[in-house]
């Protein structure tokens, strides 16, 4: 009778980290087709260059040392290094099935048309921003030469009083 429920435990061990297995071979896939929906590839391979740019502008003096500095930033985040670590956080932070609606969303037109939009939402928001504070400017200002009077008129009752 034990070596019946020995056998019954190992066979739903084994068939629950099969199923292990397979959701996370499912998961890994996912997150690989998401990543690849992102095209982030050819940004990633940008990332040196503008690396090294950085540096120099904070040290020009490295500026003899500009190839080294490439092939460093280069083979340390090359895509090959990068995508296995980026596939790897998508399935910590999302289950197969979020993964998959995901996947399902960036695959679509909208998901496409958000992809392209999202990267200038930012700069737009932005430009918004400056465009309301300077159209309120003239407001601030008022405000600021209200404030001096106010405090130059309190001072002025201080001096009276004594």
């Amino acid at each position: 009778m034990k070596a019946a429920q020995m056998a019954v435990v190992l066979c739903l061990v084994w068939g629950a980290g099969t199923l292990m297995a397979a959701d996370g071979f499912a998961s890994r896939r996912q997150a690989e087709r998401l990543i690849d929906l992102f095209n982030l590839e050819p940004r990633v391979r940008e990332i040196p260059e503008a690396m090294l740019q950085i540096e120099m502008q904070k040290d020009p003096n490295i500026s003899p040392y500009a190839d080294v500095y490439r092939r460093y930033f280069s083979d340390a985040l090359s895509w090959d290094r990068l995508k296995p670590e980026l596939v790897t956080l998508f399935m910590q932070e999302f289950s197969n099935d979020e993964l998959k609606r995901l996947v399902t969303f960036f695959d679509s037109e909208v998901g496409q048309k958000y992809l392209k939009v999202a990267s200038a939402l930012p700069r737009k928001i932005s430009v918004a921003t400056e465009r309301l504070l300077n159209s309120r400017v003239a407001t601030l200002h008022k405000g600021l030469e209200q404030r001096r009077k106010e405090i130059i008129e309190g001072e002025i009752k201080k001096l009276d009083a004594r």
